[in-house]
Order: structure tokens, then sequence, then C-alpha cells
């Protein structure tokens, strides 16, 4: 099979384009960009050539730009280029240039293709740079998501040579008479794909000569086999589920530890909240031991209550308390709260309600504080006798971890007074012998 019958098919077999396909293609100056570009042309589409000049090889960098526009012109292709200091940018940003320059790269293309009314991004992936992806993953250790990187098409990004080796790719621009540029960095065996290209998979063909060809059709099975994991994860995800909204999710640990693979499942899980693996095995562990305990990521919360798992997103520093002082001017008296005071006549009556909490204004010492709950808070509940711990009458009412930590405390200078919307202090209650109250309460 010929090498352009050969990319045809590929982009059929994938859909990768329609024949009135407007298409962004990266363009670098070496060989597998020269290639994509031409070839793409050649079958008939309407290429937009994108070239990105990163200036980290100074005079090598813009000869590079100059001869890309050269090419474009030649096979009159509109030619589109930009400038970055990527070295400035990656110091800035505390990212290595590689990371940086792949991620200025693509956020250009799509800003790209947007104004341009492309349907699609074409890179010059190939077999080879799909080998060692998989390589470098493997090395720096990966789950199944690694092992499937690369994929044909990904959102707005195809890859039409994915199914030739860069041996092919060179081979088919000197039969058409191509010129290409050399990147001088790509000998530097310093960065590591190039050492995964010139030390490492050299031996692995020594052992297999078709090593390349081998990993792409290894890469074809995983890629099946996600398929089938993506479905088992879903599938987990809903039996686990036991009720789940924009604010909080709650998952089923019986329902977890009886699945197949449990700790993957739960990693899976959570990993659309922001929890890395390390954290998620911690979690893991716990599931056993003391309800309560809570495990953060950058935006969400996981708490482990009793039989629960509960994720919510982060709102409140767990750091430190969001703490409000009321002074007896009630000045900061947040909306919610109502504060009356007045005289106790004989038809002065307490109200029942654990949305309200009543005291004798002599027992108050201001200023106030309402404040989260802290480990370690007590108070002596209204209608009982002795010190509680604050955590102990949360467990009682069935209080979970997450709501817990969103709960005020209404304290003044010695004590607690009020956990709000659940239970008041019985110091400072209300006697025959009290003369004017303060009443607190929630709006409704």
């Amino acid at each position: 099979m010929t090498f352009e019958r050969k990319i045809t098919q590929f982009i059929n077999q994938h859909q990768l384009l329609n024949e009135k396909a407007n298409v962004i293609v990266g363009i670098s100056g070496g060989a597998d960009s020269v290639v994509l570009l031409y070839l793409l042309n050649k079958l008939g589409y309407k290429c937009i050539a994108a070239h990105c000049n990163f200036t980290l090889r100074g005079n090598e960098s813009k000869a590079d730009e100059q001869f890309v526009e050269r090419f474009a012109q030649q096979l009159g292709c509109e030619f589109r280029h930009t400038t970055f200091n990527t070295k400035e940018i990656a110091q800035n940003t505390n990212r290595s240039i590689e990371m940086t320059a792949r991620d200025l790269r693509y956020e250009w293309f799509e800003q790209l293709r947007v104004e341009t009314g492309s349907n699609t991004i074409a890179v010059a992936h190939h077999a080879n740079d799909l080998a060692e992806t998989l390589l470098l993953n493997i090395t720096r250790g990966t789950g199944h998501k690694g092992l499937t990187s690369m994929q044909p098409q990904r959102g707005n990004i195809i890859r039409p040579l994915l199914c030739v080796t860069r041996e092919e790719i060179e081979n088919y621009a000197k039969e058409q008479g191509l010129t290409f540029r050399t990147d001088s960095t790509n000998a530097d065996t310093e960065i590591q794909r190039n050492r995964i290209r010139h030390n490492v998979i050299p031996q692995l063909e020594a052992i297999n000569p078709s090593f390349v060809q081998t990993m792409s059709s290894n890469h074809k099975v995983w890629c099946n086999t996600e398929q089938l994991v993506q479905w088992s994860i879903n599938h987990w995800r809903e039996v686990i589920t036991i009720e789940s909204d924009d604010q909080r999710h709650h998952f089923s640990i019986e329902v977890l530890l009886s699945s197949p693979a449990p700790e993957s499942i739960l990693f899976e899980i959570l990993r659309d909240y922001s929890f890395n693996a390390t954290v998620c095995s911690q979690l893991y562990r716990s599931l056993k031991e003391t309800s309560g305990t809570t495990f953060y990521s950058s935006t969400h919360e996981a708490i482990i209550d009793r039989n629960e798992i509960i994720v919510a997103r982060q709102t409140f520093d767990k750091q430190k308390d969001d703490e409000i002082t009321i002074d007896s001017d009630l000045k900061n008296l947040p909306e919610w709260l109502n504060l009356e005071t007045g005289i106790v006549s004989k038809s002065f009556r307490i109200k029942r309600d654990k949305n309200c909490a009543t005291f004798d204004a002599q027992s108050i010492h201001w200023p106030l504080t309402l404040r989260h709950w802290r480990e370690g808070d007590t108070m002596e509940p209204f209608g009982m006798h002795g010190m509680q711990k604050v955590s102990d009458l949360l467990i009682n009412n069935k209080i979970d971890c997450q709501t817990k930590h969103t709960l005020w405390i209404l304290a003044d200078m010695e004590r607690i007074l009020w956990i709000v919307g659940l239970r008041a202090d019985g110091r400072g209650a209300i006697t025959n012998a009290t003369q004017r109250y303060v009443e607190f309460s929630l709006k409704q």
C-alpha cells in the first residue's frame, strides 16, 4: 500500500476529515509537519499553515519561520504565525519549557481555529512519537489513561500521520522532493524524549525490529480495553452513588468495598474532584477507621462519614475560621441572624424552636463571636446537666461531617451560647428572676 493510500484510509477509518474541511495545520518545518501540510493540501483540503516561533534557538528559530512561510506560499496555502517568549513565560508560571511550549502552541491553534472558522487542527504526530510517549508515560508511572494517550482524534485535534513511522515519512519526503528543517535540539539527550528516541528505542528494536509498529498495535488494544474499563467505572459510579447534586455527592462505602477493584474505582470517581492518587490511597486505607476523617483536594473535600464518603466543594478555609465579631451595638450582625432584646413580662413565652435561642440578658458577656465548629468545643446543652462535647452532640443529632464543618457557633467571651439552628446552652437560661432577655433567631 502506498504512503498516500495508507494516510487516506486512516483519515476515512477514523472520520478525521470531511471533503470540505478547513484545517489548521501545525507546521514547525521538520519532515513530519512538512509532509503533513503537503499531503493534506494535495488531497484537496483547504489548509492554513500555522507556525509558532518559540524563540528558543535564536537565528535558527527565525530561519524555521521563514522556511515555513516560503513553503506555504509554494503550496498556495494561507500562512499564519506567532511568536512567544517561551523561557520567560515558563519561568513566570513555574513550568518546564517543553510543557509551556506545548500549552502555548495548542492554545494559539484553538484561537486560530475559531478565528478562521476552521473545522479541525491537524498535528504531525506519527507512530514513533506514539511509542516514545507511551514509554515516557510508563517510565514516569501511569494508569490506563496514560496507555491510551495520543488518539487519532481528541476534541478538535487530529493526527492523520499516526499510522506511519518516521522512516516512512522521510522516505516519502525524498520521493516528493520535499526539503525540511532539522531542529538541532532533537539531538540533545538531556531532554527525556530524545533520550528515549536515541538510546532506549534502538535497544528495544534490537530485540524486536518492529518495535514501533508493535507499540502501535498495543495502543489499539489498550484503547479498546479502555472503553470496557470506562463502561465499568461508569457502572460502579452509578451503583455506588447514594445521592448527588451540584453541591454534594454521597457514595456508599459498603457498595464500594464490594466492587472488584475498590481502590481503583475510588480513584476514578474522586479524580473528577481534583483528588490525586496519593490522597485517594490515603482515603481508601482510612475507610475502616474512625468516622470523620477529612481529605482535601485543591477544590473539594472528602469526608468519611459513617457508611458514606461525602464529597463537597470547599466552602470555607480549612486553615482558618470565618470569624465574625459582634459588638453590643450589633455591628457586623450578619443579615441571616435576628437579635431581639426586651423586658420579660408576664405574657413572655420562650419559643421552643431550634432556630431560636433565648438568654437572660445579664448572662451575656459582649462582644459575641460567630465562628465554625472547632475540635474540642464544649457546652452545657439546655435541659442537660454537665458539659458535653459539641462533637458528641453533632453525632447524636446525626449531623454528617460535611454539614458539621459549616455549622456556625455563637459564643460570648466565656462560653458557647448556641450551635446555630441546633442547640442552645442551658447556662444563662430565663428564670423567674430574669428581667430582660436576649433572643437570637434565624431569619426565615
